[in-house]
């Protein structure tokens, strides 16, 4: 199954449901999520990514059960019984049930590559979602059998085509950006570069980009950085060699525009605590301090 539900990023609201909805006898209270991937958990079957293809894949996924040099797939381990292949993907660590919320049960009703028409309920338009109904329908007799407190909605992201974007973009990178990069580079670091060097490295670097994406027609991400890297290689490799043969602007020329013939401005003394490495040292111990914290 193609991966649909990228996290859409696109929250729309936090309601706190009124006490009145739920039923006159229940004391369990529940917090809900409806939406798409962002808030069933999509990507909690990994926890980092691996370039072992078995075994555990290094502890990263969490599905897997070492069986010696293979691996056997689970996803039952991480995901909700009938969610796992095809389905909805609500994991075990989706935001609803890893948040500290002071509720009795906290329900996960959001469905990996959901759009808004799978939200409203049938009888006023929405509709049904991997032989799910609509969630609205889904939280009706949740609302009426308990005490709902919170409804945690996302929804957006795939109704804008997020993750077409996304490969867009990428699939753009991999074939324009990353050659440029490399001109850039050698151009701004390398004062034996040269005009002709720059011009046949960037046309080379983008035309491997754009053969190698005519070869496969595949503008998944993965695909689109594997191009960017050969890319990248082509612009270079093909700007030093033309560099090297051909004759170079003079230094009077490149001065203030290439590192090693631009003039240094004198460095001022400034206190321990507005230097740059302290700053860097206090963001990177904060940093690890919160990876720690929130683990």
């Amino acid at each position: 199954m193609r991966f649909t539900g990228v996290p859409s990023a696109l929250i729309l609201t936090l309601v706190l449901v009124p006490v009145a909805w739920a039923g006159p006898s229940s004391r369990t209270t529940a917090a809900v999520s409806l939406g798409d991937s962002y808030t069933s958990g999509e990507a909690g079957r990994w926890n980092g990514n691996s370039l072992t293809p078995t075994g555990d894949k290094d502890g990263t996924d969490r599905a897997c059960l070492p069986a010696g040099a293979t691996c056997q797939v689970d996803k039952t381990r991480v995901y909700e019984k009938g969610t796992e292949d095809g389905g909805c993907h609500r994991s075990d660590v989706a935001e609803i049930k890893s948040a500290g919320l002071p509720v009795a049960e906290r329900i996960d009703l959001s469905c990996s590559g959901a759009q808004t028409r799978n939200i409203f309920r049938a009888s006023q338009g929405g509709v049904g979602q991997r032989g799910e109904p609509p969630q609205a329908d889904k939280l009706l007799p949740v609302a009426r059998d308990r005490n709902v407190k919170l409804i945690m909605l996302s929804i957006g992201g795939n109704d804008l085509g997020f993750a077409s974007i996304i490969d867009y973009v990428q699939l753009l990178h991999g074939i324009f950006l990353a050659p440029l990069f490399g001109t850039f580079l050698l151009g701004m670091f390398w004062r034996r570069s040269t005009g002709w060097g720059g011009f046949f490295g960037l046309f080379t670097g983008t035309a491997t980009g754009v053969i190698l994406y005519l070869i496969s027609l595949d503008s998944s991400v993965g695909a689109s950085m594997y191009r960017a890297i050969w890319a990248w290689i082509a612009c270079v490799t093909v700007t030093i060699a033309v560099s090297l043969v051909t004759q170079p602007k003079p230094e009077s020329e490149l001065r203030g525009i290439v590192w090693g013939l631009t003039d240094q401005k004198e460095v001022v003394e400034v206190a321990w605590y507005k230097k740059p490495w302290v700053l860097a040292v206090i963001v990177l111990a904060m940093t690890v301090a919160l990876n720690i914290y929130f683990f």
